[in-house]
């Protein structure tokens, strides 16, 4: 498998293995048994997360040897044990209003397929009342780079070299998303305005173009990002959707 954010150059990988069962008995499903996995940042895994009072400072990988994100200039979000937009699972927080907080990785992870587990506020706005950053490349947390963000005062997403439109639980890609209760959202390369460019991302939440305020407003509970070169197949992508949906009680 690849080293989840190896800047060393291109390296071969192996696909992942599941748990060993005995004969008549099936595995249960884990994202590590996808090729290509390079980021699973994960909420409800404890042992991955360290917070100083409320705040999550840093969040492991769960890919072994995958790198960190950890708390950006302007904090992290804080952590919930049990979080009610989450249908009562762990999640990471942050201001239902504009903000500065994220995680950040320091480099930029070259992505086929992103999907994230998230609630805009409170599940019910129809529009987004300021910019609210879902993903950004390196450049974009400090100024103009590849980034994903709502649109202030509209539903509709916005992006400079990135993908303009998300899958929410695995619907057709769509410029629009709100509502956006507890839902799994995908970003896909197959959905860039530049075909055959990959899904950069650096930051999970924000923070976006520096003091602007425009980290994400609400929760997320986790994220999963494949790499560029080794994207899933469809039947995959599905697997991990169904597979989130059914983690986080998502109807």
């Amino acid at each position: 498998m690849l080293n989840p954010f190896d800047r060393s150059g291109f390296r071969s990988f192996a696909g992942g293995k599941g748990p060993s069962v005995g004969s008549g008995q099936k595995a249960a499903f884990s994202p590590l048994d996808i090729p290509g996995l390079i980021g699973w940042y994960d909420a409800s895994h404890a042992e991955s997360v360290t917070v100083s009072g409320s705040e999550v400072t840093e969040l492991r990988n769960r890919v072994p040897g995958g790198a960190p994100v950890v708390a950006g200039p302007g904090g992290g979000p804080d952590y919930a044990t049990s979080e009610p937009r989450a249908n009562g699972n762990p999640a990471l927080v942050w201001p239902n209003s504009a903000n500065e907080k994220g995680l950040v990785l320091g480099f930029d992870a070259p992505c086929s397929e992103v999907f994230a587990v998230m609630c805009y506020k409170d599940g019910l706005d129809t529009s987004f009342d300021h910019w609210v950053t879902f993903i950004a490349n390196l450049e974009g947390i400090d100024g103009n780079g590849r980034r994903t963000v709502g649109t202030s005062g509209s539903d509709v997403l916005w992006s400079t070299g990135s993908p303009n439109k998300a899958r929410v639980n695995g619907a057709s890609p769509s410029g629009t998303v709100l509502p956006m209760p507890l839902s799994v959202v995908r970003f896909s390369a197959l959905d860039h305005p530049t075909p055959g460019e990959p899904v950069r991302i650096a930051t999970l939440g924000g923070p976006n173009k520096n003091d602007a305020d425009r980290a994400w407003q609400g929760i997320m509970c986790e994220l999963l990002a494949f790499h560029a070169s080794s994207p899933p197949t469809a039947a995959q992508v599905q697997q991990v959707e169904t597979w989130a949906k059914q983690k986080y009680g998502i109807l």
